[in-house]
């Protein structure tokens, strides 16, 4: 199996299960409404520019680290800020 495959499929399993999983009352917090939709924000960026899913490696813990931290505005604009810079230093 390719690396990239694995890779995906690591990467599916999380967000699929974290998608599931906002289906239920008690874990639809905002801390991970923003995590899982910035992960799925993320995974299309990644599809559509066709980098390495790897990278996807980093943003994903940062959408959740940054979604405790500084849940809503600023932290939408945080994720935006590393999301452009690593593109810019990745192209």
């Amino acid at each position: 199996m390719n690396w990239n495959i694995f890779a995906w499929v690591i990467i599916m399993f999380f967000a699929l299960s974290w998608s599931w999983g906002m289906t239920k009352p008690y874990y639809r917090t905002r801390f991970n409404l923003f995590a899982v939709n910035w992960w799925w924000i993320c995974i299309a960026i990644v599809l559509f520019i066709k980098i390495s899913p790897f990278y996807l490696f980093l943003l994903m813990p940062l959408a959740v680290i940054i979604g405790f931290v500084l849940p809503g505005l600023l932290g939408s604009v945080v994720m935006c800020s590393v999301i452009s810079a690593g593109l810019y230093f990745i192209k």
